[in-house]
């Protein structure tokens, strides 16, 4: 309930309700009126001699009361998302990469089999077929036995790596490379990122001066899907990709399919950020001070809020790994000097491969 002066225009019994949203009407006698304002919302209206009282009865009303300046100014959001595979090529590898996306994307017939199988053994137990069962169960079993052994022949692709003497040094070192990486007690991978402008959000929020969102993203072991090779691959997991580095280049696996990086065309850069985290320090961070739950304008502690503890602040190393196409992922690492040991271990392996850099 409020009191205010208003302007209006009467025009018999309507009186037209002037405002900076619109023209508006009302209908009643005088000391009391039903009006509806131009966005639908109707009310109660009350009093005289210019001193009025309004009762709200509903109806549709603004939700957000900010200006369209102020809206303007909120900060946009930036998302870092991963380059899609299908803008990742290697003209010198087209043959393989056509094989491997065929292989990973084609149509599976042991799917297909399996699935008539589930079915026909479904069909045979609701009519209580004990011998249908039975007959599909085993018939199921062997067509999709056969059929993945098939799939499997069809489309592995084996890829063999013939190290001079065997000497793998070099593949060595691209391991200790992914090792600086896999060390790290945690990594993580950012999702999205804005800034904050206002002084009350950078309040609520430890007095962070931007927000951002992560994921926890993972460095191991593995092989390409539907390939064979004779070592294991150091691969990287985030935002939805999957990168193996191979000895002679980097297989990137996604939902759209297959791409190929050169090692000599990976862009990266290192450098370190403070970060206020709310979660678990991971034990091999650096903590270099601390802040509060809910900061005010001096960094102390706001007294309004009884559960406003206090929030250690990490050094914590970035890594963004990128190609001419766009990021391929922009990493997080729990350890300060990671990315930087990435770095220098990653151009002594180009080196010992006689790669140049692009």
């Amino acid at each position: 309930m409020a009191w205010y002066l208003r302007k209006s225009v009467s025009v018999g019994p309507i009186r037209f309700n002037l405002s900076k949203s619109g023209v508006g009407a009302s209908v009643g006698v005088t000391g009391f009126r039903i009006g509806m304002r131009p966005d639908g919302s109707s009310y109660v209206h009350a009093g005289r001699y210019g001193l009025y009282m309004r009762e709200e009865l509903g109806g549709k009303r603004p939700k957000n009361h900010e200006s369209p300046t102020q809206q303007a100014q909120m900060p946009p959001t930036e998302v870092y998302k991963a380059v899609s595979t299908r803008e990742l090529s290697s003209p010198e590898r087209k043959e393989l990469i056509d094989r491997l996306n065929k292989s990973y994307k084609e149509f599976r017939l042991d799917f297909l089999v399996m699935f008539l199988s589930a079915l026909a053994f479904g069909v045979a137990w609701l009519n209580n077929n004990q011998n249908g069962m039975g007959v599909s169960a085993a018939v199921g079993v062997v067509l999709s036995l056969a059929a993945s052994w098939y799939e499997s022949q069809r489309r592995t692709i084996k890829i063999a790596y013939d190290f001079e003497d065997d000497n793998t040094s070099s593949f060595a070192e691209l391991v200790m490379v992914m090792n600086s990486l896999a060390e790290c007690k945690s990594l993580w991978a950012y999702v999205d990122s804005r800034d904050i402008t206002s002084l009350h959000e950078s309040k609520i929020n430890a007095g962070a001066s931007s927000l951002i969102n992560r994921e926890a993203a993972a460095v191991g072991t593995g092989t390409p899907p539907w390939v064979e090779t004779n070592v294991t691959i150091p691969t990287i997991k985030a935002r939805g990709i999957t990168a193996y580095f191979m000895p002679d280049c980097i297989l990137v696996y996604d939902n759209d399919g297959v791409g190929c990086i050169e090692h000599s065309s990976l862009k990266y850069s290192v450098s370190a950020e403070r970060f206020i985290e709310n979660g678990i320090v991971p034990a091999d961070s650096k903590v270099v001070d601390r802040t509060w739950k809910y900061a005010n304008k001096s960094g102390g502690p706001d007294r309004r809020f009884k559960d406003n503890k206090e929030i250690p602040i990490c050094l914590y190393g970035k890594l963004d790994l990128s190609t001419s196409a766009g990021l391929l992922c922009h990493l997080q690492t729990s350890k300060e000097t990671a990315p930087s040991d990435f770095s220098m271990l990653y151009s002594g392996y180009l080196s010992s491969i006689g790669v140049k850099r692009s």
